[in-house]
């Protein structure tokens, strides 16, 4: 009886060996389709023998493992012969601190909802709804409030820059948080109605 080396019908890569059966009319062993009689090579880890060109040949095999780009993008390999990209991580980066540019467009995204929270607190909609009563005279105390809170909200955002350019230049000795550069903020004082 002959061993005989089975691979799959697709990737090619060894599955096992058997025993082939003898062919009951001449007594040769029946050799099925997808099978040799020639061993394949011992495959190390993330290594498989797959069966081409009536020969065997080792190749890579990470099927399943997954790995990470430097930009946090992550990645399986899915198919025999693949390899690990140089610059695989094999776990996921850090991420990446954020750029002046995205820490300024956070704080001035506080500070504004700081300040629509103001307004909106007071009873209106949104700041710009509330400003747009300064030159409303119907309604008094609205039109106090509006204006009111029209300065404020430029005052505001005067202390924002401020603040906001001493980080940048590095004369602010403390470190920036939103709280920190919200509690910075002038804060509303109500009109006399």
């Amino acid at each position: 009886m002959a061993t005989i080396y089975n691979y799959h019908p697709t990737t090619n890569e060894y599955l096992n060996e058997t025993t082939a059966r003898l062919d009951p009319l001449e007594s040769k062993p029946m050799i099925p389709a997808h099978a040799t009689t020639k061993k394949p090579p011992a495959a190390k880890e993330n290594e498989a023998a797959i069966f081409e060109n009536d020969s065997w040949q080792i190749v890579s095999d990470y099927r399943g493992v997954e790995y990470w780009l430097s930009d946090g993008s992550v990645h399986t390999i899915l198919e025999l012969g693949e390899e690990l990209p140089i610059e695989a991580l094999s776990e996921k980066p850090a991420p990446q601190p954020p750029t002046a540019e995205e820490l300024i467009a956070t704080y001035r995204a506080a500070v504004g909802q700081h300040i629509d929270a103001v307004a909106v607190a007071l009873g209106f909609d949104s700041i710009i709804t509330a400003v747009t009563y300064a030159d409303e005279p119907a309604d008094d105390r609205n039109q106090k409030y509006g204006i009111a809170l029209r300065a404020w909200r430029s005052e505001c955002w005067k202390a924002c820059r401020d603040v906001l350019v001493a980080w940048q230049s590095g004369t602010l000795q403390e470190e920036i948080t939103e709280q920190g550069l919200i509690d910075k903020l002038p804060v509303f004082v109500a009109p006399a109605l």
